[in-house]
């Protein structure tokens, strides 16, 4: 159960939708024969961004990498449409409309640079001395010095020119991976590549989550969450958390309704306990809390007594004094954003899941397959929380009807079920509990389980047979 304990309060919606500290639960899932989304690493994103500058490089014969990836960045690495443009254009408009010198074009007749000094540091060692199609020679040090602080300090990776300050000819990709020492700098390097590759390819997405190196690729259309090697769910399309059952339109809508002040409060952190006012912070999902002072159980969202406690999922007319659109609007903002503070507490609370299963498996001897269930509970809270929390951006967009009673006795249903999984989850588990508390959370989760997939039927159902009403 919640308690009174005080926890960390600076945090964002960004923050709360994706924990920078949290390693999420992995999804068991069955392989499918054709999956619609595949996740690449930084490796494999790398590999494909070279395969396609070599595919134009060989199709065109361009004397360098460089041309053949600005080209590409030009048409946000659209090989069909390069190759249609080249065709379709002559070669001087062509390379100067991607603002690329023709590297068809001959040679300037200045003098050839036969020195063998470095221009730079202007030293006459026996170091070997490389140079551009522009003959300017800089040693292999200077070289090393001045790409480095081009990628690691001035950011410019997409098109560095050769150091000489009237020359404009660029550094192309080999040289670069030759030249630069540092593994960190060419990684940088490598990850602008792919960045620019993965943000102009409308089948890739990188995963939102901070910190994540993958990324996703779709092979076809699909309604179903994108799921990262990390961990998280997203929605491919807007490249937010995972929302069913909201549409990405709805919940843009959903987020434009309230000030921007607004959703960047995303909780109220303290409330005074409806007994004997002490001040009460939450740090625990479950919303069953039980204030330390005076013992009193109330429900976090509402403040209702929770012996008598049943749901607060509906929203009353009869009850609001004042503007009824904007308590309206208070009344499912409050409980989504009470929903995402439970689902961000919780990620906190079973981030070291793995070392809490270790540890039960050697303080009660469990096997494996003993533990498992713990794992399992945690997935399905994780999962039936979210789609709770989305529920009540949902219900927000709908007008009354009987769809509606009955949407909102399977949501009220749902919440119920999710608060007591969390409440057994957040039990101490001991010698003398373990069996008994084991079989409640088993219990717990399955039926948990169940609820979400009889709420999500419902709305899909009806939504197939056209029965929702948008509330305007």
């Amino acid at each position: 159960m919640g308690d009174d304990s005080s926890y960390e309060e600076d945090f964002s919606l960004e923050n709360t939708l994706f924990p920078t500290d949290i390693e999420l639960p992995k999804k068991e899932t069955k392989k499918e024969e054709n999956p619609p989304f595949e996740i690449l690493s930084m490796e494999n994103i790398v590999q494909d961004v070279f395969d396609m500058v070599m595919k134009v490089q060989s199709f065109l014969a361009l004397p360098s990498t460089i041309s053949a990836r600005m080209l590409l960045t030009h048409y946000k690495w659209d090989f069909q449409r390069l190759i249609g443009e080249y065709y379709e254009t002559d070669p001087d408009t062509f390379f100067r409309l991607a603002q690329i010198e023709n590297p068809f074009k001959s040679p300037s007749n200045d003098p050839v640079d036969d020195s063998k000094d470095c221009k730079i540091c202007y030293s006459d060692s026996p170091e070997q001395l490389y140079a551009l199609v522009c003959g300017h020679k800089y040693c292999t040090t200077c070289w090393n010095s001045y790409l480095t602080v081009k990628i690691a300090d001035d950011g410019l990776n997409e098109s560095i020119v050769c150091p000489e300050q009237s020359c404009k000819s660029l550094v192309d990709d080999e040289h670069i991976m030759q030249l630069v020492e540092d593994p960190e700098v060419i990684m940088k390097y490598q990850r602008s590549m792919s960045n620019d590759f993965v943000q102009n390819n409308q089948a890739m997405s990188w995963c939102p989550f901070p910190g994540c190196s993958y990324a996703a690729k779709k092979s076809r259309p699909a309604k179903c969450p994108c799921a990262c090697k990390c961990g998280l769910e997203f929605c491919f399309d807007c490249r937010e958390y995972w929302h069913e059952p909201v549409t990405c339109i709805l919940l843009k809508q959903w987020k434009n309704s309230g000030d921007s002040e607004t959703f960047q409060w995303i909780a109220e952190h303290a409330k005074i306990c409806p007994n004997c006012e002490a001040i009460i912070e939450k740090n625990g999902g479950c919303n069953h809390m039980t204030c330390r002072n005076c013992k009193h159980e109330f429900c976090w969202v509402c403040m209702g007594e929770w012996r008598s406690h049943r749901a607060c999922n509906r929203f009353d007319e009869s009850k609001v004094f004042g503007h009824r659109e904007m308590a309206r609007f208070n009344h499912f903002r409050d409980r989504y954003v009470n929903q995402l503070e439970s689902l961000r507490l919780e990620g906190i609370a079973y981030k070291d899941l793995e070392a809490r299963i270790n540890d039960m498996k050697d303080h009660f001897s469990m096997t494996n397959n003993e533990v498992r269930f713990l794992r399992d509970a945690v997935k399905v809270l994780h999962v039936s929380r979210r789609t709770l929390c989305y529920t009540f951006v949902f219900a927000y967009f709908l007008k009354k009807n009987n769809q509606v009673e009955m949407f909102e006795d399977n949501q009220s249903d749902l919440e119920s079920a999710v608060e007591r999984l969390s409440g057994y989850l957040e039990r101490e588990m001991t010698a003398e509990n373990v069996i008994e508390l084991k079989r409640q959370i088993q219990d717990s989760f399955k039926y948990c389980e169940q609820r979400c997939n009889v709420l999500m039927d419902h709305i899909r159902e009806a939504e197939e047979n056209r029965l929702w009403e948008k509330n305007n």
